[in-house]
C-alpha cells in the first residue's frame, strides 16, 4: 500500500488543486474578461444508505476505468492527545490484512485486477482510494469493501507497521525543511492535535496498543461518518452492487466533533532549535489562521496570494529579488475544521538569517498597515479565476473537491459560483480580511540550524529560548 502521511502541515496545501494559493505568476495590468454567474459541474448523482454512507456517483466513459475515493471523517484531530499518531497507523494498517485475507493475499489480489489501494490520513480526514480497470469493477468492489470494512489489525502487523513509523520519526529531524514545519507546529498548536507530526510522535505510537486500534476504527470507520465517490465507467449492474455491498457495513452511533480548546499568546515567540552541522538556516513564521468555515475563506486567499502566494508576490520579490536573502519564500493560509495555520516559510544562509527573519517582517508590516491595491487584486483575482478550471478538470479532482467540501460542511455551489464570487471581491474587502486575520505582533519566529553560526546574529532581533537536539 502507498500510504501518504501528512508528516508536515504545508505538504497539505498542495495536495488539492483547489484548496491551492496560486503560485504562478501573472501579470497586473487588468484583464477584462466575461464574468459567468455559474460554473457548470459535470453531472453526478447522491444518495444515503439506510446504514447512513453516502454515495456520491460521478460518470465518465471517456476510459475504461473506475476509481474509489471514500472520504472518513478521522483525523489527527479526532485522536487521543496522549495518542499521536493513531489515525495513521490505523489507516497504514487497512489493507494489511483482512478477517479473511492476508497482506500478501490482498496486495496480489488488486494486483491481479490492474488496481491499487492507497490511505492518506490528514488532520480532519482519511482518504482510502483504489482505481482499476472499469472490466474487473465487480472484483474492485469486494476487494476495495473487504479492505475497508473487515481489516484484521494482527498484532503481527501492528508491530512491525509502529516500528517502520518509529524509524522514520527518528530520521525527521535529517530532512530540515519538513522538520521545521513540525517545530512550527507544535509552537503553534502547542496542546492541539494539529501541533503533533502526521505521522505521530515516538511517546505516542510507544503507548498505542491493538485495543486503542480497535477503538479508533470502531469509533470513526462507520458508515455514518464516511461518504463513497464512485468515478469512471459504470452501469446500473456496478451501481447496484456497490449499494448491496456497503450496505452490510453496520452502522455506528453518532459521533459528536471533538472538544479541543485551541490558545494563542497576545505575543509571538522567537525560538531557536539547535542542530550541530546544519548548513542552512530553516526559518518559519507563523500564527493561528481561519477556519475553512470562515466567510473571509475568499478574500484572505486572494490577500495571501499577494504576500507570499506567488511568485510575483510581496515577499518573493523584496526578499529573494531585490535583498538576494534567499532562493525562495512563500507564505499560506490553511483553513481547517478547527483554525489552521497562517505561514510564512524559507530559508537563508546562516549568515544572513538575521536579516532575512528582519525583512520578512518588514513586509508583513508594512503588508497589514498599508494593505493591496487595485492592480495587485486585479491580478490576483485573474489568476485565481484562470488556475480554478484545472482544479476540477478531471473526474477524480471534482470527486476529491466534493468530499471535502462535504467534510466541512461548504455547499457544492463554493464550486459552481466560484469564479463570480470571486470577481466580487474588492480591495477593500481583501485588506479588511487582511488585518482580521493577518497579526504581525502575535508571529512565532522558529528557526531550525547550528546555533554557533547563527545565534550571535539573530540576538540583535530579541531574546531567543534556545532549544538543542541531537
Amino acid at each position: 500500500m502507498n500510504v501518504n502521511v501528512n508528516v508536515n502541515l504545508k505538504v497539505k496545501t498542495y495536495l488539492l488543486l483547489l484548496f491551492l494559493v496560486p503560485l504562478l505568476s501573472c501579470s497586473s495590468a487588468e484583464v477584462k474578461r466575461e464574468t459567468r454567474t455559474a460554473f457548470q459541474l459535470r453531472p453526478y448523482q447522491e444518495e444515503t444508505l439506510p446504514n447512513g454512507l453516502r454515495l456520491l456517483f460521478i460518470k465518465d466513459t471517456s476510459l475504461p476505468r473506475l476509481s474509489f475515493q471514500m472520504m472518513v471523517r478521522a483525523g489527527a484531530l479526532d485522536e487521543p492527545r496522549d495518542l499521536a499518531g493513531l489515525n495513521a497507523l490505523v489507516a497504514e494498517l487497512m489493507d494489511q490484512g483482512t478477517k479473511t485475507k492476508s497482506a500478501t493475499q490482498i496486495a496480489e489480489d488488486f494486483a491481479l485486477i490492474g488496481a491499487e489501494f492507497q490511505a492518506n490520513p490528514s488532520e480532519d480526514y482519511t482518504f482510502l482510494t483504489s482505481s482499476g480497470i472499469a472490466i474487473y469493477g465487480k472484483e474492485l468492489v469486494s476487494l476495495f469493501a473487504d479492505v475497508v470494512t473487515q481489516p484484521a489489525f494482527s498484532p503481527a502487523e501492528i508491530h512491525r507497521v509502529k516500528a517502520h513509523q518509529l524509524a522514520e520519526i527518528q530520521k525527521a529531524q535529517d530532512e530540515p525543511d519538513s522538520f521545521a514545519d513540525e517545530l512550527l507546529a507544535k509552537e503553534v498548536f502547542p496542546d492541539h492535535p494539529y501541533g503533533y507530526p502526521g505521522i505521530g510522535t515516538k511517546e505516542g505510537l510507544q503507548k498505542i496498543k491493538r485495543e486503542n486500534i480497535l477503538a479508533h476504527y470502531g469509533k470513526f470507520y462507520r458508515p455514518g461518518q464516511a461518504i463513497l465517490a464512485v468515478v469512471g465507467s459504470f452501469d446500473e449492474g456496478l451501481v447496484h452492487e456497490i449499494r448491496e455491498r456497503f450496505s452490510r457495513w453496520e452502522a455506528g452511533p453518532p459521533v459528536p466533533p471533538p472538544a479541543v480548546a485551541q490558545s494563542e499568546s497576545s505575543k509571538g515567540t522567537m525560538k531557536l532549535i539547535s542542530k550541530k552541522g546544519l548548513q542552512q538556516t530553516q526559518i518559519r513564521m507563523g500564527h493561528l489562521g481561519i477556519r475553512r468555515v470562515d466567510p473571509d475563506y475568499l478574500s484572505l486567499r486572494a490577500g495571501n496570494l499577494i504576500l507570499g502566494g506567488g511568485f510575483y508576490s510581496r515577499l518573493n520579490q523584496r526578499v529573494r529579488d531585490d535583498l538576494a536573502l534567499t532562493y525562495g519564500i512563500f507564505s499560506s493560509s490553511d483553513a481547517r475544521a478547527d483554525r489552521g495555520l497562517f505561514e510564512i516559510n524559507t530559508a537563508s544562509r546562516n549568515e544572513k538569517s538575521a536579516d532575512t527573519i528582519q525583512e520578512t517582517l518588514a513586509v508583513l508590516k508594512d503588508f497589514v498597515e498599508k494593505g493591496v491595491n487595485d492592480n495587485e487584486v486585479t491580478a490576483a483575482k485573474t489568476l485565481m479565476i484562470g488556475q480554478f478550471p484545472s482544479a476540477i478538470e478531471t473526474v477524480d479532482r471534482l470527486a476529491t473537491n466534493l468530499l471535502i467540501l462535504r467534510r466541512y460542511g461548504v455547499a457544492d455551489d463554493y464550486l459552481s459560483k466560484y469564479e463570480a464570487n470571486v470577481n466580487r471581491l474588492t480591495t477593500a474587502e481583501i485588506n479588511d480580511s487582511i488585518r482580521r486575520h493577518i497579526r504581525p505582533g502575535q508571529i512565532n519566529t522558529l528557526v531550525y540550524a547550528d546555533r554557533d553560526q547563527v545565534l550571535r546574529a539573530l540576538e540583535k532581533l530579541g531574546p531567543w529560548t534556545v532549544e538543542e537536539i541531537h
